[in-house]
């Protein structure tokens, strides 16, 4: 019974003993006797309720723990549950005011024990308590391997030596034909991630919370969700099939590669600690860097962008736009550019005048009829082929070690100040003359498909290339070249040249001339020669054992010695006067040499051996 109702009937039962007192009116009153003085019944006992926090648990950190609770009250209901922890590393337990709750086991460092207590409360308000340990135990290496359903990728993880698996921090598995990596949620204190070059199609590392280094690049991915890894500073997508890819949320990124995907746009507005930033070979039309501040390296190159903004990007050091629609591109703000490449753009003009700092620039197949370098003085590598130039002023730029000035309508240059060269490209213009008699360091320079009479490469004994050809050249001294190992001077007018003296050859190319001999008896390292549409009667190549390639079509040979050849794999005598097939022709190794004889006045036997031939080599042609 309610002891508030026996409160009430005790207090009543005492009130009608006192007013039933007799005496007479002139005594004294009875004593005042307190209702609540006189129990007439002992007060009622609540019992406390019976609690039970549920049996003792084990579990893997990291995975989710249940709760059962219970309680009973004798003499009442329960009112109320209350769960909290009272010992180990703090979880977040979800739902404590009912007899079942859940929560996530903390990763640890050893063995921990968990306690919880559950207090249930009666509708009295007695309360009573239990408690329960939960044994968390770190997840065993072991155990998460035999998880992994990927072969390639288990037999990848098996290199590593760890106990448990919060010691693998990190996974390099490049080019290990990985199609699926299902149990990597398991490996929640990875930081580094390398799965470039494998076979992937879709990835789950929404777990991998702690990752600062994720390479995916070279997959198959069509989408990634890296919403959850907040820490990433570095992330590799390239090479995938990617049409977008959101990086809002990993803003600590210093390093974003994105390039060769289908990516039409990309924000990267809340991503201002990036240094590097790679989304060349997409299909982007325009991109905001107004907020990357911190970018030192830019490629936005083979893309369909009109118009980019670097003004506020005063830190990049490279910046790479080239094949684009660009009609214009302001970077008097980027003083402190080192590399510049604006080529295959529509650019009318380009004002560089700022840069000073420039050592490599690249303006190449543009519109651009006048560039001023001169205060470009640092500068090594420029390039501004394929463009409309009449002139060029590189006096100022003495550092200058590759000059590529091709394709432009250049009548005449001056290279006497650029003593550093190495590399001298001007093929392609209008020159009638060059003067390279100050680059003595050159080992490369193009002239060829000018309007050249002659050329003095006397000074020039560290050449290794020499390409003269489509000119007007009737005689060439390459005696001081001893270091060439290519010389190129087809289509000229030579009637003689000397090649005694360049024995490192590897490739000589004197077609369309005059000559009527050619002596390449001390050029042992001959792998191609061509010498074909020329006036020649004979040639010795029994000296040139190395020769693949032994090109002699239309000249006046009537017999030819290829027994020394064996090496040939291409061999063309066609239009020429030879009667009897070539000695040492059945000597060629290769039996699939391309072998043309065509178009020579043959007598029957020598027809009749290269029918026989012609069953050895079937690329045999007569």
């Amino acid at each position: 019974m309610n002891r508030f109702i026996i409160q009430l009937i005790s207090i009543f039962f005492a009130t009608q003993l006192v007013a039933c007192g007799g005496g007479d009116s002139s005594e004294s009153p009875p004593a005042t006797i307190s209702p609540t003085a006189i129990p007439l019944f002992p007060p009622a006992t609540n019992n406390a309720p019976a609690v039970y926090a549920g049996d003792a648990q084990t579990i893997m950190e990291l995975n989710d723990v249940t709760l059962v609770g219970s309680a009973t009250d004798s003499d009442g209901t329960i009112s109320n549950f209350q769960w909290r922890q009272t010992v180990g590393s703090p979880v977040t337990l979800t739902n404590g005011n009912v007899e079942t709750i859940t929560f996530t086991a903390p990763a640890v460092t050893t063995n921990e024990t968990l306690t919880f207590e559950l207090t249930a409360t009666d509708n009295d308000g007695a309360t009573a308590n239990a408690t329960v340990d939960v044994m968390v135990t770190k997840v065993l290496f072991s155990d998460v391997l035999s998880q992994i359903s990927d072969a390639n990728f288990l037999a990848c993880l098996t290199e590593q030596t760890a106990t448990y698996v919060d010691q693998v921090i990190s996974i390099k598995c490049n080019s290990k034909s990985i199609t699926s990596i299902d149990g990597i949620a398991a490996f929640t204190s990875l930081q580094q991630l390398w799965l470039s070059s494998n076979q992937l199609t879709n990835v789950d590392v929404s777990s991998n919370s702690a990752l600062t280094d994720l390479d995916l690049s070279s997959n198959q991915l069509t989408s990634v969700d890296v919403s959850n890894n907040t820490a990433l500073m570095a992330l590799e997508l390239w090479e995938n099939q990617l049409t977008s890819v959101d990086v809002s949320s990993n803003t600590a990124l210093t390093k974003l590669y994105l390039y060769n995907n289908q990516l039409t746009s990309v924000d990267v507005s809340s991503n201002t600690a990036l240094t590097k930033l790679y989304l060349y070979n997409n299909q982007l039309t325009s991109v905001d860097v107004s907020s990357n501040t911190a970018l030192t390296k830019l490629y936005l190159y083979n893309n369909q962008l009109t118009s980019v903004d670097v003004s506020t990007n005063i830190a990049l050091t490279k910046l790479y736009l080239f094949s684009n629609q660009l009609t214009s591109v302001d970077v008097r703000s980027n003083i402190e550019l080192i590399s510049l490449n604006l080529s295959n753009n529509p650019l009318t003009s380009a004002d560089v005048r700022s840069n000073i700092e420039l050592i490599s620039l690249n303006l190449s197949n543009s519109q651009l009829i006048s560039v001023d370098v001169s205060s470009n003085t640092a500068l090594t590598d420029l390039d501004l082929s394929s463009n409309q130039l009449t002139s060029v002023d590189v006096s100022s730029n003495i550092a200058l070690t590759t000059l590529e000035l091709w394709e432009n309508q250049l009548t005449s240059v001056n290279v006497s100040s650029n003593t550093a060269l190495t590399d001298l490209d001007l093929w392609e213009n209008q020159l009638t003359s060059v003067d390279v008699s100050s680059n003595t360091a050159l080992t490369k320079l193009y002239l060829y498909n000018n309007q050249l009479t002659s050329v003095d490469v006397s000074s020039n004994t560290a050449l290794t290339k020499l390409y003269l050809y489509n000119n007007q050249l009737t005689s060439v001294d390459v005696s001081s070249n001893t270091a060439l190992t290519k010389l190129y001077l087809y289509n000229n007018q030579l009637t003689n040249v000397d090649v005694s003296s360049n024995t490192a050859l590897t490739k000589l190319f004197l077609w369309e001339n005059q000559l009527t001999i050619v002596d390449v008896s001390t050029n042992t390292a001959l792998t191609k020669l061509y010498l074909y549409n020329n006036q020649l009667t004979s040639v010795d190549v029994s000296s040139n054992t190395a020769l693949t390639d032994l090109f002699l079509s239309n000249n006046q040979l009537t017999s030819v010695d290829v027994s020394s050849n064996t090496a040939l794999i291409g061999f063309d005598l066609s239009k020429n006067q030879l009667s009897a097939s070539p000695v040492g022709l059945s000597q060629i190794i290769d039996t699939s040499a391309v072998i043309n004889l065509s178009a020579n006045p043959f007598d029957l036997n020598a027809q009749a051996e290269l029918d026989i031939l012609k069953e050895t080599y079937p690329n045999l042609v007569y």
